[in-house]
């Protein structure tokens, strides 16, 4: 009869089982293994077609991306009692990375957070997206 029929039965089954998962557990601590896997997994993603590799300096070029604060200053601005998903910054290059409200900052915010009016933006992406689709946000 196999264990998974019988289940669990006694403390002679369990003790096998934390054999089992202690062995895993330091064979996947091995480091030529891990070496291995690295190797094998950045040959691969230099293969794919979608994989790029940007140079510290193309991503942390300030003259074409930047990191802005906004403010939501009005109750009738574009960006205010929206999701943050209904804003659709992502899909411009824009990505939020906190959200300031009453003293209280939510960093990484998701897509079901709502920005309301007086809430500060910190956002990141190219400088011209930024300023286009923020600054009607303020007023």
């Amino acid at each position: 009869m196999s264990i998974l029929n019988a289940g669990l039965g006694g403390i002679q089954d369990i003790l096998f089982f934390g054999v089992i998962l202690f062995s895993l557990f330091l064979f996947l601590r091995n480091p030529r293994l891990i070496t291995y896997f690295e190797g094998y997994l950045e040959k691969n993603l230099e293969r794919s077609s979608g994989f790029c590799q940007l140079s510290e300096e193309a991503l942390f070029n300030f003259d074409e991306y930047a990191v802005t604060e906004v403010v939501l200053t009005s109750q009738n601005a574009p960006l205010a009692n929206r999701t943050l998903k209904e804003t659709r910054l992502h899909d411009c290059g824009i990505i939020v990375l906190s959200i300031k409200r009453n003293g209280n900052v939510t960093y990484t915010p998701r897509g079901d957070d709502i920005l309301l009016p007086g809430d500060t933006l910190l956002l990141y992406g190219r400088a011209t997206q930024i300023k286009m689709y923020t600054e009607p946000a303020a007023n």
